[in-house]
């Protein structure tokens, strides 16, 4: 947990190196992850760095690898996995060094020769055989259709023979002359020029209609597709048509074929489709040459299964080999050779502090070829440098929360972490805001499944954004369970209220507008609801106000005791950092900002909650009697009563005055003052126009004035009603609510009524005052 709060503590070092056996060393201590170099060569290019060879060599190696990968998956070959990272790290020490590369750049020169070679040869073989199946079948259909159809060719009225392989177009007939004989006899036939092919089924109607328009229509073309049984060396059915063109003209034959070769239509040879016998023998040796060539195709993907099946056993291990040699060359790039001997490598770099004695062991135990003498050296660097890079070491479920907080900035070396405490709020935070009983047992059921089945989906392999769901899935699980526990508090199962407990509320069910009576008194804990809010709630009408005062009050008091937490963290890093000038001109001021303003609003929140509105509303009502029992007086039957305080009251008194507290407003009870206060000043915005010299009008004392209105249709620059107009002046009784409550609160100003102080929802249409619509009034008081 201390490792995570703060990061790990660093040490600057400067090491050297004998240059036989800096890969062996970085290799080692690569793998514990406790070292970052720095670049002792910035001036260099990448091109220019004395490793860059083997970096290209590398990346040739990894380009064979990803070649036989896909080969291999083209094959449908499962890969075999190298493991777990840490693993592989540990036990293939083997695969290793400069050996290693050239061993296995020549392995996989070979594979990848033979590979290419047989490709190559397969490519070939696999377009001949589909030629062969291409000519097989359209030899079948040619035959067939000579049988049945071409001793007809010539029959008169035969012009149009239509049917559901394609279209005869004849010039030999007529129909304007039906009794035309054949130009030739059956002895001596008329013999047509054919040119037969296969085409793609998709461009087969417009490879129809280039040959109608070509040749005019003198042209007869048959079509027929291939079958089911026409399929590839793969087993893939070729998705192609087979036809045979029938014309009598060379220019014709020209034009034919310059159609099937825009089309790119495989043409093959039915030039003896009038030869049965001919047609046959064709028929058979194809028949023979396509069975030949199945073979060796078959011989060649054997040969490649073959090498497929025996690359498949490394491909990972090799490639994850490759990677580490690159990489050791990359951060050899790092290093620089400025030692007095010229075969040590000089670097620098941070080094956990935790980390530096087996560093130090990992160097000392390493060993080059070409000296044994001099001994490699690691000491801390006193010179000034930047700051330490940052690092926390993280596990499965913290993992996730790191790389949230990372996201919005990584923290400075040493200074608190926040993901330490978002592994915690963050959960929370998700429960409060998205808290359901049932969306949150969906979550947590969906991430239980994630983190039951990570080895299996690992080891089946994943894409990026799985491999992405399934980092995040303890963080996920802890969302899905603050959502259930946030929807237990807020009694919420998919919008739907549980009485798992027993409601303290008695209501009738069922039917619409009944009462609910709370079975209690108001303050005893022994009759609340044990555990969140009551179900009667959830069948309120005023659920919705209720929820979300309640959720929104709740989600302010828990941000601002967030806001603030992080305030402390700052000043806990001023403190740890000795900052005397962040701590105050940065920690304290926020400090002051942050209370002075939401946490008093939170204050705020938590009085209000502890007032008893019950009492507070009775403490401004005039319904007391001379011994203070509330109720026993009513102004409806009495002259006057008494309030709290025992004080007379009638129905004119003002709240102010019947209220004990000494306040009041306009919707009864005695409410803050603040409230009051703000109130008014949105509803009346008061201007003076010119100060007067007779005595101020009061509560209860009739007024004469000169009143203009302005807000007709919603515009204030429009006047809706003036008595200057007549001048006929307004007579009126201040307090008394003969008039709007803007008049009643504003003489002699420029007033500006919102609709609760002027005509509400109901408007004044008369007038063209709209529904709810602020007012403006400029009132003269001409005498009191």
């Amino acid at each position: 947990m201390g490792s995570w709060f703060r990061s790990e503590e660093m040490t600057y070092v400067s090491l050297i190196v004998e240059e036989d056996a800096a890969p062996s060393f970085i290799r080692e201590v690569g793998s514990l992850g406790c070292i970052q170099f720095s670049d002792l060569n910035p001036d260099l290019t990448p091109f220019q760095r004395p490793y860059v060879s083997y970096i290209k060599r590398c990346d040739e190696i990894e380009r064979k690898i990803r070649y036989l990968h896909s080969e291999v998956k083209l094959l449908n070959i499962p890969v075999a996995e190298a493991g777990k990272v840490e693993d592989f790290l540990e036990t293939n020490t083997q695969q290793t060094g400069l050996p290693f590369i050239e061993s296995l750049e020549a392995s996989l020169g070979v594979y990848e020769s033979h590979l290419i070679e047989l490709n190559s040869f397969g490519t070939k073989l696999s377009q001949e055989y589909i030629r062969k199946v291409e000519y097989h079948n359209l030899l079948k259909k040619s035959i067939k259709f000579a049988a049945a159809h071409l001793p007809s060719i010539v029959t008169p009225n035969r012009r149009v023979i239509d049917d559901e392989s394609g279209v005869v177009l004849s010039p030999m007939n007529d129909e304007t002359f039906p009794d035309m004989l054949p130009l030739v006899d059956s002895s001596n036939e008329m013999v047509f020029s054919t040119i037969g092919g296969t085409i793609s089924t998709a461009d087969r109607d417009r490879f129809y209609r280039a040959v109608f328009r070509a040749t005019r229509g003198n042209c007869m073309i048959r079509f027929s597709s291939l079958g089911d049984r026409a399929k590839d060396a793969r087993g893939n059915h070729i998705d192609k048509v087979c036809f045979i063109m029938f014309f009598k003209s060379a220019a014709m034959e020209v034009k034919l074929k310059r159609i099937c070769d825009a089309f790119a239509a495989n043409r093959y040879d039915v030039s003896a489709i009038h030869n049965a016998d001919v047609m046959r023998h064709l028929s058979q040796q194809n028949q023979r040459e396509m069975k030949d060539t199945k073979t060796i195709l078959d011989a060649n993907i054997i040969a490649r299964f073959k090498i497929g099946t025996e690359v498949a056993v490394h491909l990972e291990t090799w490639l994850w080999s490759i990677r580490r040699e690159k990489s050791i060359y990359h951060t050899m790039n790092l290093l620089k050779n400025d030692v007095a001997a010229g075969h040590f490598l000089h670097g620098r770099g941070w080094v956990l502090t935790a980390q530096l004695p087996r560093v130090t062991s990992i160097l000392k135990r390493t060993k080059g070829s070409k000296s044994s003498s001099a001994s490699a050296l690691i000491e801390p660097v006193k010179d000034p440098w930047p700051t330490s890079p940052t690092h926390f070491t993280t596990n499965k479920y913290t993992w996730a929360f790191q790389e949230f907080v990372n996201t919005y900035g990584i923290p400075r070396y040493r200074e608190a972490n926040p993901a330490l405490f978002t592994a915690a709020t963050f959960p929370f935070f998700f429960g409060v805001m998205y808290g359901d009983i049932g969306h949150g047992s969906i979550l947590s059921m969906a991430a239980l499944y994630l983190i039951l089945t990570e080895s299996k989906a690992r080891s089946r392999g994943m894409d990026e954004m799985l491999a992405g769901l399934y980092s995040a899935r303890y963080m996920l699980f802890a969302m899905g369970l603050m959502a259930v526990y946030a929807g237990f508090i807020y009694n919420d199962y998919f919008a739907l209220g549980l009485n798992l407990l027993g409601s303290r509320y008695e209501f009738t069910e069922h039917v619409e507008g009944a009462k609910a009576t709370y079975q209690g008194t108001y303050g005893d804990s022994a009759t609340v609801y044990p555990f969140g809010v009551d179900p009667a709630w959830k069948l309120s009408g005023n659920e919705l106000l209720f929820y979300n005062s309640m959720k929104m009050k709740m989600s302010v008091i828990l941000g601002i005791f967030h806001m603030t937490f992080g305030i402390l963290l700052r000043g806990l890093n001023c403190w740890y950092f000795q900052s005397t000038l962040d701590l105050v001109c940065e920690f304290i001021p926020m400090l002051l900002f942050a209370l002075s303003l939401f946490g008093y609003m939170v204050v705020m929140i938590f009085v209000k909650w502890s007032i008893d509105w019950n009492h507070r509303m009775a403490l401004g009502t005039c319904a007391y009697s001379i011994q203070g029992e509330l109720g026993a007086c009513e102004l409806s039957t009495a002259t006057f009563c008494y309030n709290a305080a025992g004080k007379t009251c009638t129905a004119q008194s003002p709240l102010s005055e019947v209220c004990t507290l000494g306040y009041g407003g306009t919707s009864g009870g005695c409410q803050p003052p603040n409230l009051i206060t703000t109130l008014i000043n949105m509803a009346l915005t008061p201007v003076i126009l010119q100060e007067g010299s007779g005595p101020a009008p009061t509560a209860g004392r009739t007024v004469r004035v000169h009143c203009t209105g302005f807000g007709k249709n919603r515009d204030l620059t429009q006047k809706f009603w003036s008595t200057k107009d007549k001048n006929e002046p307004f007579s009126f009784v201040i307090g008394q609510g003969k008039v709007i409550k803007g008049w009643d609160e504003g003489v002699m100003t420029m007033i500006t009524c919102t609709p609760d102080y002027a005509y509400g929802p109901g408007g004044f249409p008369a007038w063209g005052i709209m529904p709810n619509s602020t007012l403006m009034f400029e009132i003269e008081v001409l005498d009191v």
